[in-house]
């Protein structure tokens, strides 16, 4: 958990001060997705996941769909795709 949490301040950096997209990578099992998962719990947003058929689905027919979610809560709302690696396009 340590690990995590210095990486969760590095994210924040990124996302909060200097207002850019964060790419997470890594191998299999090491906590991606539950400190994408942790990001969201602390700020508003969306987590979609290419595994689940209906995240899929909205992503091939509208690439572009998370510009018009209308996400109300204050600040820039945060778009989490995981396993998006997976996306043949």
């Amino acid at each position: 958990m340590a690990i995590e949490r210095l990486l969760m301040k590095d994210v924040r950096l990124v996302l909060d001060d200097w207002r850019k997209m964060v790419f997470v990578s890594g191998p299999r099992q090491v906590g991606k997705t539950t400190l994408a998962k942790a990001m969201l719990a602390t700020r508003p947003g969306r987590y979609f996941n290419w595994d689940l058929p209906s995240d899929r689905k909205i992503l091939i027919k509208d690439p572009t769909f998370f510009e018009k979610d209308p996400i109300t809560l204050p600040g820039l709302p945060l778009v989490v795709f995981d396993e998006l690696h997976k996306y043949a396009r």
